[in-house]
């Protein structure tokens, strides 16, 4: 007590003896260091958002999260986690209750990120982990049989230098040694063996566990929001935002009983994704759209011509690798990839773009721009707002290629560009929206962030359809069975690859390009090898002459198809011949066998009836003059 009271007297004459000013220098530090001590106290606010429900795009991701975090009165830093590895800080939106003010929010990645693992790879894991320790069980147990031959190699010699041995001992010695040796080497074969066998079930379980890896090394995201609460409380949040790393690609299941019944088509998806995060009992939902592509509309500028040094054409005119093309405009790369092609920089102003024309028809109407099909479907955006890093390949259609796929459309030529970028019906609702459609799927799926497909079904149709035979036999002298739809913009169809079964046979793959601007679609149902086609020159009616300065070409060929089925079949067949691109050269059709002729592309239309066992022939001959010291490529 006397030295509790000594201190205390103590204290009040040492502050007594400070000035206001002191005084209050001090009561401000302490204050500050109170602040401070309850700042350091409270920390940083964090929690998790579990993943609710994923919009899967052509190209993207929206995805949706929900998250309930305990909040101190006032402004907070709260740091959420769970969320995709990479996201469009612009797409991000997060509502809460009215008691919170949203101030500002900020992406980060989590590289302290904790790896999750799935039941399946703990498993796979503590199994590979048992049978390593049997593998370094026996890598000690032949250490030790080794020290023994070791052993037994140096205690090798028998008796000292100037003593020798008797008969009797050496025997012994010989025995014990053989008998030792024979024992290390049998148990060493043994413990070869087993290390063999637990060396091939590590390897299987390192492949299994190489197959449920969902990439643990990945870093997750984080979402850094500054806010305001009113009073401490638990609030909710709802977040979303757009991801890129997620897509699908439709597939399809062809299935045919025979010709007369409905075409049974199974519209699937592919859905991959490397977000970071696997979804687990999702609401998945599907959609046409992309939104990543550019939605502004075009704006039409004048058109100047102006002259361009064709050198640049000719270095890259048979380049057909774009990632070889260094360029930043696709334009550029699309310059010179066929005869014809020209490119011209934009409009004279800074930012214009480049112009793409293709010589031929079309050349006179009043727009000459191509029709871009970007992954099958018509482009109508800026055209170099597509990077040459994101391009697979470009294919030029010009004249009749263009035209007979795309129609009028195609006039002007048609520049084909792939970029790198696969029964459910009665849990899947179809939505057609004004400029996509979308598939609501009441399942809940699991698919984890590995970047590998996962099959999804959509719906299932029984379309009718028109079956008919085609074959063109210039091209391929098969003959195949065609399914024709009428009325397939109702099924939302998106370009992909089919798997086809025609009679409970798989008979191989097809693609469906529904961008097509024709009024049917035509899918391919495979290979009819019943129906047999062959096309033979007819060497007596076929040759060329000299006819002053002219050189006249004469070519016929004759068609012969013979029908192996037991019913009558309807065969579309289709034949050409060339067409002339230059006043000096005169095409002349002269047999055609009663063919519907397109003189515009050169194109011959059949529709041939065949009974069973019947075989019926068709000639095709034309004529070719052109000056006698030209070469025609292609003839």
């Amino acid at each position: 007590m006397v030295l509790t009271s000594n201190l205390l007297s103590g204290f009040q004459f040492f502050i007594a003896s400070l000035s206001k000013t002191t005084f209050m220098k001090i009561v401000s530090i302490f204050l500050l260091s109170l602040c401070a001590i309850k700042v350091a106290a409270q920390g940083v606010v964090s929690g998790s958002a579990s993943l609710e429900s994923v919009v899967v795009y052509s190209s993207g991701v929206e995805m949706n999260h929900k998250a309930k975090i305990n909040l101190p009165a006032g402004s907070s830093e709260v740091v959420i986690n769970n969320v995709a590895n990479s996201l469009d800080e612009r797409s991000i939106q997060i509502g809460s209750t009215s008691n919170v003010t949203i101030m500002s929010v900020s992406f980060t990645k989590d590289y302290l990120k904790k790896d999750v693992k799935s039941s399946n790879y703990k498993r796979v894991e503590d199994s590979l982990s048992l049978v390593q320790k049997a593998i370094d069980k026996i890598a000690a147990e032949k250490e030790a049989e080794q020290s023994v031959v070791d052993l037994l190699k140096k205690n090798s010699a028998i008796g000292g230098a100037n003593t020798g041995v008797n008969v009797v001992e050496l025997v012994k010695m010989a025995d014990y040694y053989k008998t030792k040796q024979l024992e290390v080497s049998k148990n060493l074969f043994a413990l070869d063996e087993k290390e063999k066998e637990q060396q091939e079930i590590a390897s299987k379980l390192r492949l299994q566990l190489a197959e449920l890896n969902t990439d643990p090394n990945s870093t997750g995201g984080q979402l850094v929001v500054q806010l305001m609460a009113k009073q401490a409380a638990s609030s909710d949040f709802n977040i979303t935002y757009i991801s890129s790393k997620a897509s699908w690609e439709a597939f399809y299941d062809l299935r045919a009983d025979n010709t007369s019944d409905p075409l049974k088509l199974s519209y699937k998806a592919n859905v991959v994704q490397s977000t970071g995060i696997d979804w687990k009992k999702v609401k998945l939902t599907l959609s046409t759209g992309n939104p990543t592509i550019n939605g502004t509309a075009p704006t039409v500028m004048p058109w100047l011509l102006r002259f361009t040094s064709p050198s640049y054409a000719a270095q890259y005119r048979n380049q057909s690798n774009i990632e070889k093309i260094p360029v930043t405009d696709i334009t550029r790369a699309i310059e010179g990839a066929a005869p014809g092609v020209q490119v011209t920089s934009g409009y004279g102003q800074p930012g214009s773009g480049s112009a793409v024309r293709m010589r031929g028809m079309g050349s006179l109407s009043a727009d000459n721009a191509p029709l871009y099909v970007v992954d099958g479907a018509p482009f109508l955006g800026d055209i170099t707002s597509i990077s040459p890093e994101d391009v697979e390949s470009i294919n030029m259609l010009k004249d009749a290629s263009a035209t007979s796929l795309y129609g009028s459309r195609g006039s002007n030529g048609v520049i084909v560009i792939r970029t790198k970028g696969k029964n459910a019906s009665n849990y899947t609702t179809q939505t057609e929206n004004e400029l996509n459609a979308t598939f609501d799927i009441d399942l809940p799926y699991d698919i984890v962030s590995n970047s590998k497909p996962h099959s999804v079904s959509l719906k299932e149709y029984a379309i009718p359809v028109q079956y008919k035979f085609f074959t063109a036999p210039k091209l391929d002298k098969d003959v195949f069975l065609v399914a024709e739809i009428t009325d397939y913009e109702k099924l939302n169809l998106m370009p992909g690859n089919a798997n086809i079964i025609f009679e409970n046979m798989y008979v191989g793959k097809s693609y469906i390009n529904p961008s097509s601007v024709l009024d049917t679609l035509s899918l391919s149902m495979g290979r009819d090898k019943k129906i047999v086609v062959t096309r033979e020159k007819v060497l007596e009616q076929s040759g060329t002459k000299i006819l002053a300065t002219n050189r006249k070409q004469t070519v016929t060929y004759e068609i012969k198809i013979r029908n192996g089925k037991k019913d009558r079949v309807n065969l579309a067949m289709k034949e050409q011949y060339p067409i002339s691109t230059d006043k000096n050269m005169e095409v002349e059709l002269l047999e055609s066998s009663s063919a519907e002729v397109n003189k515009e592309t050169g194109i011959l239309s059949w529709n041939l009836d065949i009974a069973p066992g019947e075989t019926k022939k068709v000639r095709i001959s034309y004529s070719v003059k052109y000056p006698k010291d030209k070469i025609i490529s292609g003839l």
